[in-house]
């Protein structure tokens, strides 16, 4: 059975690794000082980088994403007391959307939003996806495999 495993690009979390490299620069800064004050604060920023470092490895690997062959199955919290993993098969999906923001855009990452006919709203986000225009094409062209199959198997029924 193919598979096609997603999780949250490392893109995505830009905002977070500037932060990390700014905090490691900081520190590297006040370990050539010979003031006390300086040396304190270098430990601080060597902290927050790792802070930083850490949060950005938690946000990519606490979500999983798994395209399998009839469903798409989204972990979430896998780092977290609370797991939450939702499935939802192709045929039963309504919608399937890209939403990108601007740094999303020019680093081609973003979110794919699906939601199926069953709630009325969204179930799955597959957030900070590298390339969400690529993974939304492959999508809807399983949909439209299932669905084909399906009409198919209608007709030779009925026939």
């Amino acid at each position: 059975m193919k598979r096609i495993v997603l999780r949250p690009s490392v893109k995505s979390q830009i905002s977070l690794l500037i932060l990390c490299i700014s905090c490691l620069l900081f520190a590297i800064r006040g370990l050539y000082s010979d003031a006390l004050l300086m040396i304190y604060l270098s430990k601080f920023f060597t902290g927050c980088a790792i802070f930083f470092a850490v949060l950005v490895l938690v946000n990519i690997y606490n979500y999983k994403y798994i395209l399998f062959e009839d469903f798409i199955q989204a972990t979430e919290g896998i780092f977290s007391l609370n797991m939450v993993s939702h499935k939802i098969k192709y045929h039963d999906i309504r919608l399937v959307e890209t939403q990108k923001t601007i740094i999303g855009r020019i680093f081609n990452f973003g979110d794919v939003l699906i939601g199926s006919a069953a709630t009325g709203s969204l179930e799955i986000n597959l957030k900070g996806i590298s390339d969400p225009d690529l993974v939304k094409d492959f999508i809807l062209k399983k949909i439209a495999q299932k669905r084909e199959k399906k009409n198919q198997k209608e007709v030779a029924i009925n026939q």
